[in-house]
């Protein structure tokens, strides 16, 4: 929550002895909070040429999603506001062209450092929900995967059908 300070300091932890203070209200209002902000990105362009044998791949190129009005976007996702954990909904919309082969969609730290990651599926999305964790200043984004297809297949598509969505918990 933006403003919360101390004598110009921003306030980032408050504990009662040994436990953690996530959030402080003043009757129904939110006064403070250290949980992570709301954050959503769409992809802003496809992404040709993912790695035919299989390997992950860092998906790049993001805009904030509809809805999200607090996310900062980064070349390679969403950066964290804040420590916390996350329960993110993530989907990769595939490009068609022949035989799809198979896909996989994942959620990645600080790059393509796996955190979370689907199912294989032979249709032309793939999606991964669940819960991560994060540190202020992490980058969190899209990773994919793509094996056994036809080459227009490996292609991230642009748009609201690319996406990744994060709540704090």
């Amino acid at each position: 929550m933006a403003g919360s300070s101390l004598g110009g300091n921003a306030i980032r932890r408050m504990s009662i002895g040994a436990t953690p203070i996530k959030r402080v209200s003043l009757g129904s209002v939110l006064v403070w909070s250290n949980a992570a902000d709301p954050a959503g990105i769409n992809k802003n362009a496809q992404q040709q040429a993912l790695d035919v044998n299989g390997g992950w791949i860092a998906i790049t190129g993001y805009v904030a999603r509809s809805g999200f009005p607090l996310t900062s976007v980064a070349t390679g996702g969403f950066v964290a506001s804040s420590d916390g954990t996350l329960s993110v909904t993530a989907q990769i919309t595939w490009g068609s062209g022949g035989n799809l082969g198979t896909h996989r969609t994942g959620v990645g730290v600080n790059g393509a450092n796996l955190v979370l990651t689907g199912d294989v599926t032979d249709q032309a999305v793939s999606t991964v929900s669940g819960t991560i964790e994060v540190r202020a200043g992490d980058v969190v984004g899209l990773v994919g995967m793509f094996t056994n297809g036809s080459f227009g297949a490996n292609t991230v598509q642009a748009g609201a059908g690319t996406y990744l969505a994060a709540t704090p918990i």
